[in-house]
């Protein structure tokens, strides 16, 4: 859809429950998608139906769904057979050696990029993609209060507590904080970033600065579950210094910021719930705990 991020997916053995608004002409194509996959017996449509964005807030802007947005998809045959060519002309490049071995080299390795990332190649190279190269959204729910979450994310410091590949977080005043994360092969980045936007208990946005070698920004967004707990749905977006080739050279080396802001948001719900202790040994402080 073009905006899955306003979609809420709740699953129990086998039974799928979708809520949120969606686009009319989206709804049959999610529904038969859902439909397939395996291990799904009912699709249970609650979705709020709209046939155009009008002023509902979770259908303001967003991508052009898959299908839809020309060079920037391939379907998966055509990937397969890219990145067949693409890996087959890596090697030959390799065998030969030289100069216009290293061009086929590189010739192939991007080809793969392109097939695996499924990225046209603009956003692949970072070019004109602003902090958007690569997007990566999750949700979780936490069973504390609204307060006490989003008291907890609110302060930047705290991130090196469940965030494995940061490892320090400076507050600078004036919601100004220095960012430091462990790169790929032993490497660090640095940057500071900027609060954008803060309502209590609802939402935090922050930016990375311009002159930053991995421009970012992210999202927070936090509100009451059925449960009496709290729903946190992050939304990060990133351009590492080549783009979204970056990301799928560094997935493809087993460093895949999907997969790591999986692993925190669960080491995340850990210390929220339970306080257990990280590996440097902090504690999460229970304030304004009333369950």
């Amino acid at each position: 859809t073009s905006h899955p991020g306003a979609i809420e997916v709740h699953a129990n053995n086998g039974r799928v429950a979708l809520h949120g608004p969606i686009l009319e002409h989206q709804v049959d194509g999610l529904l038969n998608a859902v439909r397939w996959i395996p291990g799904v017996h009912e699709v249970d449509n609650q979705l709020s139906v709209h046939k155009t964005p009008g002023n509902v807030p979770g259908l303001q802007g967003g991508d052009v769904p898959p299908g839809l947005r020309g060079d920037d998809s391939w379907p998966p045959a055509k990937r397969l057979v890219v990145a067949v060519s693409g890996g087959a002309l890596t090697g030959a490049g390799l065998k030969r050696g030289g100069v216009l071995g290293s061009l086929a080299s590189a010739l192939g390795l991007a080809t793969m990029a392109r097939a695996f990332s499924n990225t046209r190649a603009k956003r692949m190279a970072g070019v004109d993609s602003g902090h958007r190269a690569v997007d990566i959204q999750k949700t979780i729910n936490v069973y504390a209060p609204v307060e006490e979450v989003f008291h907890f994310w609110n302060h930047f410091e705290n991130f090196p507590r469940f965030m494995n590949h940061v490892k320090e977080v400076k507050d600078l005043g004036s919601d100004r904080s220095h960012w430091v994360v462990k790169g790929p092969a032993g490497t660090t980045v640095s940057w500071d970033a900027r609060v954008t936007n803060r309502v209590d208990n609802e939402e935090i946005a922050w930016t990375s600065d311009e002159a930053t070698p991995v421009r970012n920004a992210g999202i927070v967004h936090f509100a009451p579950n059925q449960q009496g707990g709290t729903q946190v749905m992050v939304r990060m977006s990133y351009n590492p210094p080549v783009g979204a080739a970056g990301h799928t050279a560094a997935h493809l080396l087993g460093y895949d910021p999907k997969s790591l802001m999986d692993d925190d948001l669960v080491r995340f719900k850990s210390l929220i719930e339970e306080g257990k202790t990280t590996a440097s040994g902090h504690e999460v402080k229970r304030e304004h705990v009333s369950r």
